[in-house]
């Protein structure tokens, strides 16, 4: 036994060999060192200066155990069977089960009158600490043995009702979870926050030449070599398809993508070249050798420091893809990998009364945190010999070798990040910039990104809220999630919706080495996560909690630039919507292909292919035109909609008789301009004495159009020529699907586009939703069609001010809700609350955002609100007018 303080003062006795080896490793070489740390046992086993609360309830708990176990057995009779007459058997005795039932409900009352209390009237601190305590211990005492009496009673089926018990056990888990939140948020508590201060790089400089300075400034650095990049492993998993056929999870830094979207979504391989045995992380180091290559030089890239912290299980798989790979260009001294460990669950062991690692639990990577940890420590970091292939240790700490080499700045980003893929995107210039001018003028040692919305959904979605220090808004720190979930920290996120400013970090890091040499001293620098994943617990160390370390003075600077998702480690299949779009993007840069193809080896190769075959029907776009401009600006329209291999666009015209076929022959020749792959079909329709319209509707559903364009120039011009519009004839008589009219007076830029293939406009479409309580198909058709990483969508409410110029409460709900589906959807949605009725407020919104597609909502029936005319003739853009496709019709 020995005894061991608290920085505060207050004292414990533990048994030395009770504390878990691998958390003595990471927080210290001995006990005192542990619990100066404030790790596990200071975080969750010591509550405000006393006795810990759960070890002194243990006994009380086993007791009560014990107690109701010894009812239960005094009955040999179930509860059903009536006792004999004359008997006085007294009132019946509760069943085990019912017992804790009770007590699980007791508790839950008690929880929620103490977070009530907690988040309203104030008590005396002895009171608070006496209901916590109580309530704490019996919670861990029920977490710990409820997997034991659930199995005995299940063996035995002695209740008759195990599925009781497996609910209760359910219940129990989660109180446990409150217990862990309740230590994972006590430092935010005991700090406190306002609104932080965000420098906008336009704002700050307003364009001034300063920035171009700081620009240079910047360059010289990287050319140098003064500047290193530390790519960080989150821990992202995907689904794939296994040898045996079984759908399993991956790491998503060794998966080639296009292996998982081909098994699974084989008709959303998209248009073009594609690079295949290119894994996430090779990617990365490739894009990120390419922009600096192009920004100041190859010779910057052989001096470029990389350090690579990678999950333990990963490490064997990617040295070895270096060497196949050729290190990708990187000189082979300058790449340094860092090993993540891995942990095993910790669980109370009532015998012992301690925490203990369980072996054969499941283990979870220590967390970004630890890369960050591990620059400090000798011993750990290694380069891989390129002849050899064996691994070399660095004499010192990484830290020290990066200082050693005159690097003055680190770069810290998460390996897997979907927006560093694109071109010019490892290095931004502004960001950087301002980081320069921030620590210049300001006294900060380092910066992160930030983004800002007025919902909390992209906050979630980072695992992040930003909140400045009330001693100083400028010096930011970046709150997780995870630390913020009592009703006290929640209030932090609810006071930022309310500003409708909730900042969240994109976990992109500027960090001055000599800052990490002064603030990383130990595992006290970082403030341990308390996971519950089921039984166990874990502790997890994050990269967020950088920003509030003790010394570190960090800026928050606006790029609006989204980060990579932490809200779960295993991404759903739905991900690889989004994942197809942004590589075949990439795969689409003549620099990044070059780059790929002169690190490919006999033993790694990287393959060029194109055409695969279709799983199943694509989208089907009809087309209809005639010989004018605006039958061309359809065109270039219809054009867009063409995201994958599979999807067709058929151009449709009419003549009268068969004399006419030659010509309509010549003038569809001029839709032939763009498409590769026979995706384009053109088709002459002999009309005779019907109506065109009539051949229209026969046509698109022979087919089974998804979608028909048309284009117009009558609805461009005054009332009297609009009632003749051949469109709204198309709109009032096709009710089975959706139309798209695209009009010549249109005020957006995408049908300008030059004719370069398939490729969408650099600046993306600009699309405008008109937001209604059922208009969710309509929203989730229109972004299946679209790309999240360069199109950009508005939801726009009519009548959504009232009388005193305020934001009604039920445009509020509906716009975050549908915003919260843009997100799920990966777009970030800008809402526009209109003032007045439709007609009016969408022609003024259209023409101030500039939209391409005004997408509106009719109801599905043959009538056509007169209010979708108006909005026909009055908005100057792009129209999609949607309805549900209803082949009855």
């Amino acid at each position: 036994m020995m005894e061991v303080r608290h920085r505060k003062g207050y004292a414990a006795t533990i048994r030395e060999d009770s504390i878990p080896a691998y958390l003595m490793i990471v927080l210290g070489t001995s006990a005192p060192s542990f619990c100066r740390h404030q790790a596990l046992y200071t975080n969750f086993m010591s509550t405000e200066g006393r006795r810990n609360p759960i070890l002194i309830a243990l006994e009380k708990g086993r007791k009560w155990r014990n107690k109701a176990l010894k009812k239960s057995k005094r009955s040999n009779q179930p509860e059903s069977v009536p006792a004999s007459r004359g008997e006085d058997t007294g009132p019946p005795t509760p069943s085990p089960d019912s017992l804790i039932a009770n007590q699980i409900q007791d508790l839950r009352q008690k929880l929620d009158d103490l977070e009530v209390q907690q988040g309203g009237t104030k008590r005396s601190a002895d009171e608070a600490y006496s209901k916590e305590m109580d309530i704490a211990g019996k919670v861990a005492m029920q977490f710990s043995e409820f997997d034991s009496v659930f199995q005995r009673e299940k063996s035995r089926d002695e209740l008759g009702a195990p599925s009781k018990l497996l609910s209760m056990i359910s219940d129990s888990r989660l109180l446990m979870q409150m217990h862990a939140n309740r230590a994972n948020a006590r430092w935010v508590e005991e700090e406190a926050w306002v609104a932080p201060h965000v420098y906008d790089p336009k704002i700050v400089f307003g364009g001034r030449s300063d920035i171009l300075a700081y620009r240079q400034i910047a360059k010289e650095l990287l050319e140098q070599g003064k500047v290193a990049l530390q790519l960080i492993d989150a821990g992202q998993e995907i689904p794939v398809k296994l040898t045996s056929g079984e759908i399993g999870t991956q790491s998503i830094l060794v998966t080639d993508i296009w292996k998982p979207v081909q098994d699974f979504y084989p008709w959303k391989v998209p248009l073009g070249d594609r690079l295949e045995g290119l894994p996430v992380i090779s990617r990365r180091l490739l894009q990120c050798i390419v922009d600096i290559e192009k920004l100041v030089g190859s010779a910057a890239v052989k001096r470029l420091k990389v350090v690579l912290c990678v999950d333990e299980e990963l490490e064997p798989q990617i040295c070895q893809m270096l060497l196949k790979h050729k290190f990708y260009d990187l000189a082979p001294e300058n790449l340094v990998v860092i090993k993540i460990p891995r942990f095993p669950g910790v669980l109370h062991d009532l015998k012992d009364n301690e925490m203990k690692p369980v072996a054969d639990s499941h283990r979870l990577p220590a967390g970004t945190g630890w890369g960050v940890l591990a620059l400090r420590w000798p011993g750990v970091g290694f380069s891989v010999n390129s002849e050899s292939g064996q691994y070399e240790l660095l004499d010192g700490t990484v830290l020290e070798w990066l200082i050693g080499s005159d690097v003055e700045w680190i770069s810290t980003q998460m390996m897997f990040d979907w927006e560093m893929l694109k071109p010019d995107a490892t290095v931004n210039l502004d960001f950087w910039a301002t980081t320069l001018y921030c620590c210049d003028e300001k006294g900060s040692n380092m910066a992160m990104e930030v983004l800002q919305s007025e919902t909390s959904t992209l906050a979630r979605s980072h695992m992040s809220l930003v909140m400045g220090r009330q001693s100083n808004p400028r010096d930011t720190c970046n709150l997780k999630i995870t630390d913020l979930q009592t009703p006290r920290t929640r209030a932090l996120v609810m006071d930022a919706e309310e500003r409708r400013d909730v900042v969240c970090c994109a976990h992109r890091y500027m960090v001055k080495a000599k800052t990490l040499q002064e603030t990383v001293w130990g595992a006290a620098t970082f403030r341990p996560d308390i996971e519950v994943h089921g039984q166990y617990a874990y502790l997890t160390f994050s990269l967020a909690d950088l920003s509030s370390a003790k010394g570190a003075t960090c800026a928050s600077i606006l790029t609006n630039t989204r980060g990579p998702c932490l809200k779960t480690r295993v991404y759903e299949r739905a991900w690889f919507q989004d994942a197809v779009p942004r590589l075949a993007y990439q795969d689409g840069q003549s620099a990044f292909q070059l780059a790929a193809m002169t690190c490919s080896s006999s033993a790694a190769p990287v393959i060029v292919k194109s055409k695969m075959g279709a799983a199943r029907r694509g989208t089907t776009v009809v087309l209809f035109v005639v010989d004018n401009l605006v039958s061309k600006m359809a065109f270039r329209t219809a054009r867009l909609l063409l995201r994958h291999e599979v999807d067709q666009l058929h151009v449709v015209t009419s003549v009268v008789s068969d004399e006419s076929i030659g010509k309509a022959k010549s003038m569809l020749e001029g839709y032939r301009d763009v498409v590769k792959s026979g995706q384009i079909i053109h088709k002459i329709l002999t009309r005779g004495s019907g109506k065109v319209i009539d051949l229209m509707e026969q046509y698109t559903r022979s087919v089974e159009a998804d979608i028909v364009v048309a284009g117009s120039e009558q609805l461009a011009k005054d009332v009297t020529e609009v009632m003749g519009s051949f469109c709204i004839t198309v709109v009032k008589t096709l009710t089975f699907l959706p139309v798209l009219v695209v009009k010549v007076n249109s005020v957006g830029d995408s049908h300008r586009m030059p004719q370069d293939g398939a490729a969408r406009p650099p600046q993306g479409i600009r699309c405008m939703f008109e937001v209604r309580p059922t208009c969710r198909a309509m929203i989730d058709w229109t972004l299946n069609r679209l790309d999240a990483s360069v199109d950009k969508i508005f939801l726009a409410k009519p009548r959504a001010i009232d009388n005193t110029e305020q934001e009604t409460p039920t445009a509020q709900r509906m716009l975050s809700t549908f915003a919260e589906l843009a997100v799920a959807n990966n777009f970030t949605a800008v809402k526009r609350p209109l003032k007045g009725d439709a007609s009016e407020s969408l022609k003024q919104a259209v023409a101030k955002e500039k939209i391409d597609i005004l997408a509106i909502q009719a109801p599905a029936a043959k009538s056509t609100p007169p209010q979708v005319i108006e909005i026909l003739r009055s908005s100057k853009t792009s129209i999609l007018v949607f309805r549900s496709r209803d082949d009855s019709s």
